[in-house]
């Protein structure tokens, strides 16, 4: 992908800084090479590949709750239109990853506690039932194989 291609190759002087503080710029010869793979690519696949760079540094911690999102830093970052970076901040906005504030642009979500307290709560109830489900999958295979010894324990579904 285009933005995955600068970054892996290290042939940019772009840096990933999101939060809108001053950044190097891209020589001409790499927007010309970015433009050029832009229109080998889909709006929808660049526009995925920015929200899962961006999403990924959410998750990790890299962005911490509260930090805001300049358009035009994103924009010189992964080269591409700030249309572009409002369609990813309403993409992360509706996964609940970011918070847009009219007027005053898109800033990592904060959490509040009932919310947390909500997240938890559901992942221990997911996890109850997918180790149920794992469980009763594993019993149901190990009693296949004790009742036909010669096989390794695999069904097709």
């Amino acid at each position: 992908m285009i933005v995955d291609n600068l970054w892996r190759t290290g042939q940019h002087n772009v840096l990933l800084n999101v939060t809108g503080t001053r950044m190097a710029r891209a020589s001409t010869k790499q927007r010309a090479h970015v433009a050029r793979d832009a229109n080998e690519g889909s709006r929808a696949e660049i526009e995925a590949v920015i929200a899962e760079r961006i999403r990924t540094a959410i998750l990790s911690g890299a962005l911490p709750p509260g930090t805001k999102l300049g358009e035009e830093a994103i924009a010189e970052t992964f080269l591409v239109s700030r249309f572009r970076v409002r369609s990813v901040l309403w993409r992360l906005a509706y996964e609940n990853l970011v918070d847009l504030h009219k007027n005053r642009g898109a800033f990592i979500a904060k959490p509040s506690v009932k919310e947390a307290r909500d997240v938890f709560e559901a992942r221990r109830v997911i996890e109850r039932v997918t180790t149920e489900i794992v469980t009763r999958t594993i019993l149901t295979m190990q009693i296949d194989t004790s009742e036909h010894p010669g096989s390794t324990g695999t069904r097709a579904c």
